[in-house]
């Protein structure tokens, strides 16, 4: 069986390799969890493992199409409205929303900063 529970990755997971291997490992079946990000997370993950981590452009490319490949369902659109009504780090906001907007129980992330509980709870 399996299981239909929506995980946002946040771009910082996307772009560690070692995490996310585990984590796509994790949902190739039984699936036990649903994976979810945004066309903005995956562009934080591609310019980070780019400009931060050093990887080639085209490798960056070919990882992110099989995941949109593997994961058509993972894309969360039409978040954007919730934006301006969140009160957690501004540059995470749209992270918050489109979990919200997705029905992810989960924000898989390394920045737990910017996430304050207070924040989550409404």
């Amino acid at each position: 069986m399996d299981a239909d529970f929506p995980v946002l990755i946040d771009a910082c997971v996307v772009a560690n390799h070692p995490v996310m291997d585990l984590l796509m490992r994790l949902v190739e079946g039984p699936r036990l969890f649903s994976p979810r990000w945004t066309e903005e997370i995956l562009s934080e993950a591609h310019r980070a493992m780019v400009n931060d981590l050093g990887w080639p452009a085209e490798l960056v490319q070919r990882r992110e199409r099989a995941l949109r490949g593997h994961f058509p369902e993972a894309l969360v659109r039409g978040y954007e409205p919730l934006i301006g009504s969140l009160h957690n780090d501004p540059k995470d906001r749209h992270v918050l929303a489109s979990a919200i907007w997705g029905k992810c129980g989960v924000i898989t992330t390394f920045n737990l900063s910017d996430f304050p509980a207070e924040h989550l709870e409404p």
